[in-house]
């Protein structure tokens, strides 16, 4: 399926050095150690290292939050015990966030993505997640890709509301794209090689992207809302 076809992703008008982030992934991001294992949806084969994070070190950012849904409501003293905090909080640089990575950072931060939780990730040789959705459908929540290492049969598939099939192959061209991921959603690598994305949650608040419902014009509703929910886990 083209991107211009599939309205859960969209490329943005960005490029970086592809090489430059491929030399960065290997001399400064693999020799931190063995990647963080997500866990979850994604089980035993998807983890990476942190850019930003709330602690400003590469193992950060990947705490379970998903532990602390329940059904109808979130448990904040669960998310207390784990360390979750808000994802907007993931904010800063890590042992990662230097050079090219930096840059991606900077710019994404400058035309107004917010770029948050940043990280470096790996789905392993043959892995895959499980069908989910990371937030309701009438919530905003998007991740912006920026794909290192990728292969043919690398896919993400959404699913809409009647089923209907939305797969895409990302290159790793230097590329840059945003997607939805509050529909059912997953990923796949059926390869015999891991495939490593650079992954972010994003606001966009100045409507770079072309369709609308990519854009987020209430920022400062959000970092409001971030405070109370901090504040609420801070004191459970």
């Amino acid at each position: 399926m083209k991107i211009e076809d599939n309205p859960y992703v969209e490329k943005l008008p960005f490029m970086f050095d592809i090489n430059q982030l491929q030399q960065h992934l290997y001399d400064n991001v693999l020799t931190l150690g063995d990647p963080i294992i997500q866990g979850g949806a994604y089980g035993g084969a998807f983890g990476g290292w942190s850019v930003l994070a709330n602690n400003g070190t590469w193992t950060g950012g990947w705490t379970q939050g998903h532990k602390a849904m329940k059904q109808g409501g979130f448990d904040y003293k669960i998310a207390k015990e784990l360390g979750v905090v808000h994802d907007f909080s993931h904010d800063k640089p890590t042992e990662a966030c230097t050079g090219i990575f930096k840059e991606v950072v900077d710019q994404l931060e400058a035309h107004g993505f917010y770029p948050r939780r940043v990280r470096t990730t790996v789905l392993q040789p043959g892995g895959q997640s499980s069908r989910h959705r990371d937030a309701p459908n009438d919530a905003y929540a998007c991740r912006i890709h920026i794909p290192l290492v990728t292969y043919e049969g690398c896919v993400h598939t959404v699913w809409d509301d009647d089923n209907k099939e939305y797969p895409i192959h990302m290159p790793a061209d230097g590329g840059v794209y945003i997607l939805k991921v509050n529909n059912q959603h997953q990923i796949v690598n059926p390869t015999d090689k891991p495939r490593y994305h650079i992954i972010m949650n994003a606001w966009d608040t100045k409507g770079i992207a072309q369709e609308e419902s990519f854009h987020f014009p209430h920022i400062e509703v959000l970092k409001e809302r971030v405070e109370v929910f901090n504040e609420r886990v801070r004191t459970a």
